[in-house]
């Protein structure tokens, strides 16, 4: 073969690679945008639209939290907010004001306009990260690219992450639990370590809740990387990836002022109060034409209700459980991913907390009260179970491509 054609034939499909890896960024960030203008809707992403954020106590002191930072001199802690409550002094970070950009935007705080929110960026960045993230995982499944669609679709729908727009925009960043399994699942390690400190940082400057999924994610992750590893060499790759990871999140979390604030004042005595009900997935409250509201404690933080779209992908995808074979990958894939597997059952159990219900059914666990203080800093426990939650839709869907055809997966997609 002559060589000009050699290289014609080699441009070409350096073309078509670059071709497909833009697509496979620019289709998923189009979803996203999609999903956000007709849930969301563009006029909060105007900057000093600010009437929408007075709807609701969290908003607004979400909202608040940032103008007092924004207006105060820079101080040491960087995230010290001196004006901002009652005789005391606080941190941007317990304002839920999603510190990451009230750092940046503080920047230029001098030619911003006044009033300035960025909440409707992040909504829009939430949408946009959970479509990109979402897309990596699903193409762990399948490389069907309407199959990826109809899946990233039903991510960008759900119900918690929803839910949280409206109450909460910082715990709207699911995209940051999908990055983290995703840096669980991926086949190949490269720069593990930096990816997972640049995850474990941004968490950190989002919100806490997050920041403890994530974290726990990155230690099963950790040591599902080098227990198959020489012992001698695990332990001294693992004490490094520690290490530093330790000592940069110690350093953001100090400036971010998370230390302003003692373990004791932080603690509230009423872990589970805000818990997981057993039959929250089931549990629409008023989310669904289909499922009923069923009678049970109010608890709108322990909400996670799957969707009747994911309900019927998890039951049409029961056929592949009937394959002993399958069912048998299914065991390998856990031995593999053991470490992930116990983090996803600890954070769901911790979900569940001492107050277990069932429906409208309690029973009511004893525990120390030095066990109940220190888990209540974490009391609206009923989030923790989110990490489950997506590993729960990616499993129904994984299990879809594996049961049926394309076509039959896409129909029921």
């Amino acid at each position: 073969m002559p060589v000009n054609i050699v290289k014609s034939t080699s441009n070409s499909i350096q073309d078509q690679d670059r071709f497909y890896r833009i697509y496979e960024i620019i289709l998923p960030i189009s979803l996203g945008i999609i999903a956000f203008l007709i849930l969301i809707g563009p006029r909060v992403l105007i900057p000093t639209n600010i009437a929408w954020l007075g709807d609701g106590y969290d908003p607004t002191q979400h909202y608040l939290g940032w103008v007092f930072f924004r207006h105060a001199p820079w101080s040491f802690p960087i995230g010290l907010n001196p004006s901002y409550g009652l005789d005391i002094s606080s941190a941007i970070v317990f304002s839920d004001s999603i510190p990451l950009l009230a750092f940046l935007f503080k920047l230029f705080s001098e030619v911003l306009p006044e009033p300035f929110q960025y909440i409707g960026m992040w909504m829009l960045s939430c949408f946009i990260l959970q479509a990109y993230f979402g897309w990596l995982l699903v193409s762990l499944i399948t490389n069907n690219k309407i199959t990826k669609i109809l899946a990233v679709s039903l991510l960008l729908i759900a119900p918690p992450m929803l839910f949280r727009f409206g109450l909460h925009a910082a715990l709207a960043g699911h995209f940051l639990i999908l990055a983290a399994l995703y840096l669980n699942f991926r086949q190949s390690k490269n720069y593990q370590v930096i990816w997972w400190a640049l995850l474990l940082s941004m968490t950190a400057l989002v919100h806490f809740y997050l920041f403890v999924m994530v974290f726990s994610l990155w230690i099963s992750d950790l040591l599902d990387r080098y227990t198959p590893l020489v012992r001698r060499a695990a332990v001294l790759l693992a004490l490094k990836e520690i290490g530093f990871i330790f000592i940069m999140l110690l350093i953001i979390v100090w400036q971010a002022g998370y230390f302003l604030v003692s373990t004791s004042s932080a603690a509230t005595g009423d872990y589970g109060f805000y818990n997981f009900n057993l039959l929250a997935p089931l549990q629409s409250d008023g989310w669904s034409y289909f499922f009923p509201n069923w009678p049970h404690p109010i608890n709108g933080e322990g909400f996670n209700f799957l969707g009747t779209g994911i309900i019927f992908v998890l039951m049409t995808s029961l056929l592949f459980w009937f394959s002993k074979k399958k069912l048998m990958s299914v065991i390998a894939s856990v031995q593999t991913y053991r470490f992930l597997a116990i983090a996803l059952v600890l954070l769901s159990l911790f979900a569940v907390s001492n107050h277990v219900v069932i429906g409208s059914w309690e029973l009511m666990i004893p525990i120390p009260d030095t066990v109940n203080q220190l888990a209540s800093i974490l009391r609206g426990s009923g989030r923790m179970f989110w990490p489950m939650w997506y590993v729960l839709v990616l499993g129904g869907i994984y299990a879809l491509t594996r049961s049926y055809s394309t076509k039959i997966t896409n129909a029921i997609l």
